[in-house]
C-alpha cells in the first residue's frame, strides 16, 4: 500500500507524496492550447507510477484512440483534434477555430468509456518581449542570456527556448568518397522551468531575467528563440510544484519525490488520479543570433567534426528562416 503524506497546498494544486515498490500505470494527459492553434496539441499516454526502485519503471505508452476536443466556454463552440502518428500527439485540424484572449477553454478526452475534463482556463495575453541580449561570462567560459520587459501587463509566465547551431565539419580523409556535406544546422531545445517568481509585478519592469547559457564549444553561430507564454495562477502554481520536484537534488531536506495533481479529472470517477495538466497561452516571442568566434578559445582536446555533416542528430543543411 502507498503511503500518502498530506502536505501545505500551493493554491488549488495539490501534490501527494508516496512510494510503492509495485509499479502502476497512470493516465497522463499534457496540452496546451495556444493563439497560434498549429502549436497547440495535446498527448496522452499512459506512465508509471513513482516507484522507491527505478528497475520497476515502466516507460510510457502513447495513446491514439482517444476522442479529444477543445471547448470555447463561450457560447460551447468546441473544436475536435486528430492523432498525428509522426508528433504522437492531437492536433487541431479546423484552421477557423478562433482562439481569443480574454475567452476560457477547457478540454474534453474520452477514452475507455471515461470522460476526462479539465478545468476551465483563461486565456491572457502576454506582454511583449522589449530586450533579449546576452552577457559574456568570461569564468565560465560561456555566453548568458537575458530579456526586459517595459511594463509588465500579466503576473504569471513562463520562458522556454529553442535554438539552432552552425557545424562546420572537415572533409574526411579519402575526399573522393565524399558528396555532402559539410555545413549543417544542429537544433537544440532547453528544458528549465522558467517562470515569474514574484506576484503583483503589473505595470513595473523586469530586467534581466536569467534565460539560459550557451556554452562556447564550437566557433559558429548560435540562433536562440525564445517564448514568452502567459499562464493562469493556477498552471503556474503547479508548474512551480514541478520545478521543486525537478530541483531537488535528493539532499536530507529536500521533499520526498511526489506526484502533482494537474486540473484534469474523470468525471465518473473523482477518485482516479489523472497526471498533467491543460494549459492555454499567448506566446510572443524574439531571437537573438550570437556569434561564437568572438569569444571561442579552442581547448587542447577540441577537434572539428569530420565527414558528413548530416549524419549528427537532427541536423539539416536547410538554412532557418531567422538565420541572418
Amino acid at each position: 500500500m502507498p503511503v500518502l503524506l498530506v502536505i501545505v497546498l500551493l493554491s488549488c494544486v495539490e501534490p501527494f507524496f508516496f512510494e510503492d515498490d509495485e509499479s502502476t500505470s497512470l493516465l497522463t494527459i499534457e496540452g496546451q492550447l495556444f493563439t497560434d492553434i498549429n502549436r497547440s496539441y495535446v498527448k496522452i499516454g499512459l506512465s508509471s507510477d513513482y516507484v522507491s526502485d527505478p528497475n520497476n519503471y515502466i516507460p510510457p505508452s502513447v495513446i491514439s484512440d482517444a476522442s479529444v476536443r477543445i471547448y470555447n466556454d463561450g457560447g460551447g463552440v468546441f473544436t475536435d483534434l486528430v492523432y498525428h502518428a509522426e508528433e504522437q500527439a492531437f492536433k487541431i485540424v479546423d484552421q477557423d477555430f478562433q482562439v481569443e484572449i480574454g475567452n476560457e477553454y477547457y478540454l474534453e478526452v474520452i477514452w475507455n468509456d471515461n470522460q476526462y475534463l479539465s478545468t476551465k482556463e483563461m486565456l491572457f495575453k502576454s506582454p511583449s518581449i522589449d530586450s533579449l541580449y546576452f552577457e559574456f561570462d568570461s569564468e565560465n567560459e560561456r555566453l548568458n542570456i537575458f530579456l526586459d520587459i517595459d511594463s509588465l501587463s500579466h503576473n504569471y509566465i513562463q520562458w522556454e527556448w529553442d535554438a539552432v547551431y552552425q557545424v562546420l565539419s572537415f572533409l574526411p580523409s579519402d575526399p573522393d568518397t565524399f558528396t555532402c556535406c559539410t555545413r549543417c544546422f544542429v537544433p537544440a531545445y532547453g528544458n528549465e522551468i522558467n517562470i515569474t517568481d514574484q506576484p503583483n509585478l503589473l505595470g513595473s519592469e523586469l530586467n534581466k531575467v536569467f534565460i539560459t547559457s550557451v556554452n562556447l564549444d564550437r566557433p559558429t553561430k548560435y540562433l536562440l528563440t525564445v517564448d514568452q507564454i502567459s499562464l493562469t495562477k493556477r498552471s503556474h502554481d503547479f508548474l512551480t510544484l514541478l520545478r521543486t520536484q525537478k530541483e531537488s537534488t535528493g539532499g536530507l531536506f529536500d521533499p520526498l519525490p511526489f506526484e502533482i495533481n494537474g486540473n484534469i479529472s474523470n468525471t465518473q470517477d473523482l477518485d482516479q488520479k489523472v497526471l498533467g495538466y491543460f494549459f492555454v497561452s499567448d506566446i510572443s516571442n524574439s531571437d537573438i543570433l550570437l556569434d561564437r568566434r568572438e569569444y571561442f578559445t579552442p581547448s587542447v582536446n577540441y577537434s572539428n567534426y569530420s565527414g558528413d555533416c548530416r549524419d549528427l542528430n537532427q541536423a539539416d543543411t536547410i538554412t532557418p528562416p531567422n538565420w541572418r
